[in-house]
C-alpha cells in the first residue's frame, strides 16, 4: 500500500521542475563565458564588443536545442556583473538593442555594457536564432 506522504512529497518535487530548469538554464549562461564566440563585432564610437554566442541545452523529452543570444561589453567581460537579458512574448533578443532613432539610443544592452556590465540577451527556446 502507497503511503499518502510519498505522494505528496511526489507532487511537490513535480512543482520544482520549471525552477529546476531556469536555474540550469541560468547556470548554463554563465558557462557563456567558457564558450567561443562563433561571431564577433564591435561599435567603433563606444569600444562595446557584441559577440553571438550559443549553447545547448537538453530538456526533460531528451532532446537537445540550441540557445543563441548576444554577449555585450567593454573592454573584457571578466570579472564583470553578468545581466541575463530575457525577452518577453512575441519579442527575441533585439529587444535589448534597439537601434538609434532619430539620434537617440535606447539600447538596454549598450548602455549596461558602457557601465562596466556584461549583458547577456538570449533568444528563448523558439524565438530569433534559438531552435
Amino acid at each position: 500500500m502507497s503511503n499518502p506522504n510519498n505522494r505528496t512529497r511526489l507532487s511537490k518535487d513535480n512543482a520544482c521542475k520549471p525552477k529546476d530548469a531556469a536555474l540550469r538554464l541560468l547556470a548554463l549562461a554563465l558557462l557563456i563565458f567558457t564558450l567561443n564566440a562563433t561571431a564577433s563585432a564591435a561599435d567603433q564610437g563606444n569600444g562595446i564588443k557584441v559577440d553571438r554566442v550559443s549553447f545547448p541545452v537538453t530538456l526533460s523529452d531528451g532532446n537537445t536545442y540550441e540557445v543563441a543570444g548576444y554577449l555585450y561589453y567593454q573592454g573584457s567581460f571578466h570579472n564583470r556583473t553578468l545581466l541575463l537579458a530575457l525577452h518577453g512574448g512575441n519579442y527575441n533578443h533585439k529587444y535589448w538593442d534597439v537601434p538609434v532613432i532619430n539620434g537617440h539610443e535606447y539600447s538596454f544592452a549598450r548602455y549596461m555594457a558602457a557601465r562596466k556590465y556584461a549583458v547577456l540577451a538570449i533568444d528563448q527556446l523558439g524565438t530569433g536564432e534559438s531552435s
